[in-house]
């Protein structure tokens, strides 16, 4: 008879969160996204004058306020999940700081700033040489960085309300819900950095590649500390560098 674990009744309530926790980290930005798409399209073919002098924060990618959609469907998205998981009892259970130490979060930092761009550097190397050809990162042409314009509503989404967000519903729902029902750690990350990659559709193949490999070693920090303050210092820090190379570019323009 296979073994298998008794879970305690925190657990069991828990593990019982699992679907609405995968709802809430993945499915949910994309029915959002579609709801705001056909809702917009009805209003241009009703009145597109009108439509597009309301909506022209969401047409115009050069428009300053952008960001402002990705910063209110992921503080919704964030809020509807915290209140699911308060109705049940559960929100200390996803929210937990784990270790936290003065140490461990020079370290996070430090790791995240030079880590990821050496290994990025070398893959970029291998991938460049074998094809002869340079890796296309970010769809249309992009440069994935921000114009000047846009760099205060950069900070706000990316700096301030991403990482805690999505780490949150990734990190925080998912992980520890797929973990309480007794899911295998590594299949949880995998699948947790699958889900993370699929929210940034504005990378190519290689850059989605990126974005699962930086979720996996989020996922990492999450195991190794128990809790989301480090995953969330990884995560902010990862968007502070991008944020810095788009105020060194808009300085030097």
């Amino acid at each position: 008879m296979a073994f298998q674990r008794n879970l305690s009744p925190g657990e069991s309530d828990l593990a019982s969160m699992l679907l609405p926790a995968i709802f809430w980290s993945t499915l949910a930005f994309h029915v959002f996204s579609y709801i705001l798409v056909q809702i917009v399209r009805t209003h241009l073919s009703i009145d597109e004058e009108s439509a597009r002098a309301f909506w022209q924060f969401l047409l115009e990618p050069e428009h300053p306020a952008f960001m402002a959609r990705s910063g209110y469907t992921e503080l919704l998205i964030g809020w509807l999940c915290f209140l699911h998981f308060k109705s049940k009892g559960l929100e200390s259970d996803v929210l937990q700081p784990g270790r936290a130490g003065a140490t461990s979060i020079v370290l996070t930092i430090a790791g995240t700033f030079f880590i990821p761009d050496i290994i990025l550097s070398v893959v970029v190397g291998i991938y460049s040489s074998l094809t002869g050809n340079p890796p296309v990162i970010w769809e249309n042409g992009s440069t994935g960085l921000f114009p000047q314009s846009q760099l205060f509503g950069f900070f706000l989404v990316g700096i301030m309300i991403a990482p805690v967000i999505e780490e949150f519903l990734f990190r925080g729902a998912f992980m520890s819900t797929a973990l309480a029902r007794g899911l295998n750690p590594t299949i949880v990350v995998i699948i947790s950095s699958l889900g993370f990659a699929l929210l940034h559709p504005q990378y190519t193949l290689f850059g989605l590649a990126i974005i699962f490999f930086l979720g996996v070693g989020l996922g990492a920090i999450r195991l190794w500390s128990g809790g989301l303050v480090l995953p969330i210092i990884a995560h902010a820090t990862v968007n502070v560098k991008a944020f810095l190379a788009s105020l060194a570019l808009a300085g030097a323009n």
